[in-house]
Parts: structure tokens; sequence; C-alpha cells
């Protein structure tokens, strides 16, 4: 079942601890002795068709818990850009209306790291 969790599609994983499920009930009714190696369980193969069940749905817990992480973890790292690009639009509109409120153009801004004189002053 873990092979199964690492295609991260629920279809073929339901599909895959049903039929164990089932095939524990099943023929665990039919010929217990095939499905089952002790006297408790070919006594009472529902009971133990049950238990392997229940530790069978119990096992993919932990590889879905890592699914359902990593799937919020996808979604989120999509939205994070349309976030930013968002921001930087109204910064950008921002700063637009800013100039047009106050009547004239800015002037460039210079490069933070450009090149500087003797005296402390950018040469550029």
């Amino acid at each position: 079942m873990a092979v199964v969790a690492v295609y991260e599609d629920w279809v073929p994983f339901a599909l895959g601890v049903g039929k164990v499920v089932l095939t524990h009930g099943v023929f665990g009714m039919i010929n217990p002795s095939r499905v089952y190696n002790h006297e408790a369980a070919i006594a009472n193969p529902w009971a133990w068709g049950l238990i392997h069940g229940v530790f069978v749905l119990a096992l993919p817990a932990a590889p879905m818990s890592h699914w359902y992480s990593t799937e919020r973890l996808r979604e989120e790292a999509t939205e994070r850009p349309r976030e930013a690009e968002q921001k930087r639009e109204q910064v950008t509109d921002l700063e637009e209306s800013g100039r047009r409120s106050n009547g004239r153009t800015p002037r460039p801004r210079r490069p933070r790291n450009g090149p500087r004189s003797a005296g402390g002053r950018s040469t550029g």
C-alpha cells in the first residue's frame, strides 16, 4: 500500500485497501487455513478478518498524513507567487498614484551598490 501511496491518487489507494479487506473476509470464510496460520483465526475467521481489516486500514495512516501535508504545501506554493504578484501590482499602483498626485515625474533611482567616488558620492 505504501507504493500505491507514492502515486498520490485516492482511487487506486482505496481500491487496494478494499481488496485486502474483502479478500481477508471472503477467503477467510471459504478456506480459513489458507488465509490464517493460527487456530484462533481459523476457528473464527470473521473476527480475525475484521482485526486484519482494521490493521490494514490503519497501516496507510502515515503515508496518507504525509500525502495530505504534501498536497497542502503544493497548494500554498502555488498561491504564494500569485500573492507576491498582487502585492507588486499594489505597490506599482501606489507609486503611480503618488506620482500623479505630486504632479511631477520622479527621478530615476540609482542602483544601491553602484560605484562610489572617494568622497562617498555616487559617480553615476
